[in-house]
């Protein structure tokens, strides 16, 4: 629906509202979760723009996690990592959230007790990386290995012959495509695993700064 041709102003209008009639009420908590969903769209649309400031993604992804939180309650922690000095660079549009996701559905759901997914940024040399662990249920290696082949047969084949049937709601299939048909190699997207223990997934992105690719060595 963030691509579908929707009207943004109508959407904003109509969850400002909602959200000013939730604190009339005094229920904060809904005005929150509103609040919370306003600024994940507004973020998501980014004007049509492919490539937002990371704070901006960064700051998606927190909206994300606040109404995911809701709904799992104590289910759901989470932690961010991202040193001050790295704000002023940019990023391609939505790379965390379908990862996200992804570990909250196939990972931290199928775990007992509560589950922690912890999101960091470093840079190293002309490269940005960020890694998304979660400490959920994990994948058998054979799944791991499954998974890793479709990244790359997603990028072969397409959605025309079949690809999207290999994503099996794995969002990481799509990040990494976009991440490889914007940049080239050697970015996108990395996957490791121990089943019963959790899952990293690792991003592999250029250095943007103020949204102009860095040259590299």
């Amino acid at each position: 629906s963030l691509q579908a041709n929707i009207k943004p102003h109508f959407l904003y209008n109509t969850l400002d509202t909602i959200q000013w009639m939730a604190r009339k009420k005094n229920a904060s908590d809904v005005a929150d979760l509103v609040g919370a969903l306003s600024k994940l769209f507004r973020i998501g649309l980014s004007k049509g723009g492919t490539i937002i400031p990371l704070v901006d993604e960064i700051e998606h992804i927190k909206n994300y996690l606040q109404i995911q939180s809701v709904r799992y309650k104590n289910k759901l922690n989470y932690s961010l990592v991202v040193p001050s000095n790295m704000e002023h660079l940019s990023i391609l549009k939505i790379v965390l959230q379908p990862i996200v996701e992804n570990a909250i559905y196939h990972g931290i759901k199928e775990r007992r007790g509560p589950g922690l997914i912890t999101i960091e940024a470093e840079r190293e040399n002309d490269m940005l990386i960020i890694r998304i662990r979660d400490n959920g249920k994990g994948i058998k290696p054979e799944m791991l290995q499954q998974l890793r082949t479709n990244v790359n047969l997603f990028l072969e084949k397409g959605e025309q012959e079949g690809g999207q049937r290999l994503m099996k709601g794995y969002g990481l299939i799509n990040v990494h495509a976009r991440l490889r048909l914007t940049f080239g190699e050697p970015y996108g997207v990395n996957i490791d695993s121990v089943f019963n223990e959790g899952t990293v997934v690792t991003i592999l992105h250029p250095i943007l700064e103020g949204g102009v690719e860095t040259k590299r060595a």
